[in-house]
């Protein structure tokens, strides 16, 4: 609910209030930062960190975000035009969705400004700037394959890494054995631990219980994280006036049965395994 977005389209709070007002039986919010007091900050107070980074780096930079992070990405072409540095998109997902991002004119970038990559290792290393996928710490992904030397791009001594991400639950082992393979390495790893070089893109709990007062719903359903944030979530819903009975605090495979605008536990199913279907060929 970023007050001063990038792209200058606010959250519609409007529409939500529409919403509460003609009714809603069943809310299923976002909880991974539940159990985090206050809001989130601007993705603009992100500006001066990102400047930091790049300003006093000698050689190369290589930042790691998440494909979809179209507004992260913009960031760091802008501060890569303003240090007169050119950039180079590495990894499948990032390639084709920054592909799509121009094309539909949400990724402003100067004219000569993106290169291959291959292009870019040969140009001098204060000049370049890397934007790949992998800040969780993905084994596959072209970050982990850098910090291993499996990579084209063989990062040296003086190189900065930029983790443009958040830690998410359960990839802690992952992301801090990365952050140790790229030290080891010689470069100067940046992330949110050391650097304001993030804003979450999950509502923390002020956040959250805007959306309850204004949705008022009658029964709700935390979604996304584990159970702590499921269970804290359903408390910020039950201080907004929802009814303890309707704040579902519940697993994967659990049945909910919504009838006559009330929704309960009806049953489980296992979900231990996923089955993907194929429709076509009618085989699993």
């Amino acid at each position: 609910m970023d007050q001063f977005p990038l792209d200058g389209r606010i959250t519609d709070l409007a529409g939500f209030a529409r919403l509460g007002e003609e009714g809603v039986d069943l809310f299923l919010p976002d909880s991974s930062n539940a159990d985090v007091p206050g809001f989130q900050v601007s993705e603009l107070d992100l500006a001066p960190a990102i400047d930091e980074v790049f300003r006093p780096s000698p050689r190369r930079i290589v930042v790691s975000s998440f494909a979809s992070h179209i507004h992260r990405i913009q960031q760091v072409i802008d501060a890569a035009h303003l240090y007169g540095r050119k950039v180079a998109f590495v990894g499948r997902s990032m390639v084709r969705n920054m592909e799509t991002a121009r094309e539909l004119g949400y990724l402003k970038v100067p004219r000569g400004m993106v290169v291959d990559f291959r292009d870019l290792e040969r140009m001098p290393a204060s000049k370049a700037v890397f934007i790949c996928t992998g800040a969780q710490g993905e084994p596959m992904a072209a970050l982990a394959r850098m910090a291993s030397r499996d990579h084209a791009i063989d990062l040296a001594e003086g190189d900065t890494v930029l983790l443009a991400s958040s830690l998410i639950p359960g990839n802690e082992s992952a992301i801090y054995r990365l952050i140790n393979d790229l030290t080891k390495l010689g470069a100067n790893v940046v992330h949110k631990g050391n650097a304001k070089v993030h804003v979450s893109g999950h509502a923390s709990a002020g956040e959250l219980v805007y959306c309850y007062n204004l949705v008022r719903p009658r029964n709700v359903m935390p979604l996304h994280g584990e159970h702590r944030h499921l269970k804290a979530n359903a408390e910020l819903a039950v201080r907004t006036g929802v009814d303890p009975k309707k704040a579902l605090v519940v697993e994967d495979g659990t049945v909910i049965d919504l009838k006559d605008g009330v929704a309960r536990v009806a049953g489980s199913v296992p979900a231990d395994y996923v089955y993907v279907v194929d429709m076509v060929a009618g085989a699993a």
